[in-house]
């Protein structure tokens, strides 16, 4: 039987990619958010005028997961006009703290200024986090979300090195410019608006610029806490057609780079190593002829497609074959076996210890696996 000689300790990505939105500093969002939850979840009044204003029940944020926050200040951006309509109601419960919650809540959004800032920060953590949330979910993902991982990390740092620099994020210099209009008579009087705008920008910059540079810290820095980590999903990636094919010109494929990751892994000797080098040509042409006309929007239509080149030609690859079979081993989140343990408590609750393990592995099976 092979061993792991050298096992690594995998972080969860998923959390991990989540956790620089943590470092946004948006005072005024938070104290809104706290308030807000507070007085939804301690008063019925407020939860009836949710649903009858956004026609949906209020989204709690988890305490454990970021992007349910994210998630929050989507619904409030989309639905600002709405939020103005819930904040103007008469919403307090009996709760002895909701009249204090409302007051504030009503208060931001009678100043120009702080009600200004509110829909600013909401524009910055929807633009600024998004890839973040996105690439969260495709890691949480079921498949061989490992072939894909770092394809993902690497979308997600093209997009900061693209945008943070001049603050171009999706919908970002329209709400500066807004921004900008509510507040520049109030905090910078006597400015011009070309001025007014640079200090509005310089303060943001400082907002994002911590989120930033944790995500680069952690994923793209040479000697970065996960850097070990990422290189071997770089090495993964070798296993993935598509991403070989779509990348060919910018990435063209190097023997030695692909002998020196593979053999980093400390997974294989060195002959069976030998025998991946020397299927890699042949494989890199298949890989050309499938995927050559196609593009998926979707990765998760792109790990479909890899699944089934990889069914329909393991034969063809043998050596290549066994770093599938690894690669598919490696989970890049911890999602995955949560689902399971969910899917576990929700199927037989309390019965867990009276079913005989082999039923219970069967019906986690099919219900996993939604009876396919």
């Amino acid at each position: 039987m092979r061993t792991y000689v050298y096992s690594k300790d995998f972080a969860c990505l998923s959390h991990t990619l989540v956790h620089p939105g943590k470092k946004l500093n948006t005072p005024t969002l938070k104290k809104f958010k706290e308030d807000l939850c507070a007085l939804v979840r301690s008063s019925y009044p407020a939860k009836e005028r949710w649903v009858d204003v956004f026609d949906e029940t209020f989204k709690f944020p988890g305490a454990t997961r970021w992007y349910s926050f994210f998630e929050l200040c989507d619904i409030l951006l989309i639905g600002w006009e709405l939020l103005v309509t819930f904040v103007a109601g008469d919403v307090a419960g009996e709760d002895v703290d909701d009249g204090a919650r409302l007051t504030r809540l009503k208060a931001v959004m009678a100043d120009s200024v702080q009600r200004a800032t509110l829909l600013l920060d909401l524009h910055i953590v929807t633009s600024v986090c998004r890839p973040w949330v996105k690439a969260c979910y495709t890691l949480e993902g079921n498949g061989a979300c490992s072939i894909i991982t770092w394809d993902v990390v690497q979308e997600v740092a093209g997009f900061y090195t693209l945008h943070q620099p001049n603050l171009t994020y999706p919908g970002l210099p329209q709400a500066l410019d807004d921004y900008c209009d509510a507040v520049q008579a109030s905090s910078f009087p006597g400015m011009s608006r070309a001025y007014a705008l640079d200090m509005i920008k310089a303060r943001i910059r400082r907002v994002i610029e911590p989120a930033v540079e944790y995500f680069q810290d952690m994923f793209t820095s040479v000697a970065g806490e996960l850097s070990d980590q990422m290189s071997v999903y770089k090495t993964l990636r070798y296993v993935n057609p598509y991403s070989m094919h779509l990348n060919s010109t910018t990435l063209p494929f190097s023997t030695q780079e692909f002998i020196s990751g593979v053999s980093a892994l400390n997974w294989f000797q060195r002959h069976e190593i030998d025998d991946m080098a020397v299927e890699m040509p042949r494989y890199l042409a298949l890989a050309t002829s499938v995927f050559g006309g196609e593009f998926y929007v979707s990765r998760d239509d792109e790990m479909k497609a890899v699944q089934r080149f990889w069914a329909e030609n393991r034969i063809r690859y043998p050596a290549l074959r066994m770093l599938v079979k690894y690669a598919l081993t490696i989970a890049p989140s911890s999602a995955a076996a949560e689902r399971v343990f969910s899917l576990l408590k929700s199927t037989f609750g309390l019965n867990q210890n009276l079913a005989l393990e082999d039923y219970m592995e069967l019906s986690i099976m099919l219900n996993y696996n939604k009876r396919r």
